[in-house]
């Protein structure tokens, strides 16, 4: 099984977020657990025991927010999760790992399908 876990964007939040990741890990312990999290904060988690991949994510300044969510939905749909939890008490959070699981959800240029979401 392959676990992603979108991880808070702030530091203390982020930190806060490590005993849901050990929880995981103590859950599903042949599971791969992968850490989507800004990628100033990426390299503070790289190694932590508990994380089998840190999945680092840039986020342009001014640039579109549903640009941003396809783009990286895209991305990590090519990785094959089957299960995300999102920590972040936030929309654009949960949008991400929404759309992974909305077949076609990321095709269209304009406009995100949010399906099932």
């Amino acid at each position: 099984m392959k676990i992603l876990v979108r991880m808070s964007n702030w530091l203390g939040d982020a930190v806060m977020n490590l005993p849901a990741v050990s929880a995981l890990r103590k859950s599903y312990p042949d599971a791969g657990i992968s850490l989507h999290i800004t990628q100033e904060l990426a390299p503070l988690f790289d190694g932590h025991p508990d994380v089998d991949e840190v999945l680092p994510f840039a986020r342009e300044r001014g640039g579109s927010a549903w640009r941003f969510i396809r783009n990286e939905a895209r991305r990590l749909t090519s990785l094959g999760f089957d299960r995300a939890y999102v920590l972040p008490n936030s929309i654009s959070s949960a949008l991400i790992p929404c759309l992974l699981y909305t077949s076609d959800a990321a095709d269209e240029e304009d406009s995100v399908d949010l399906g099932g979401c």
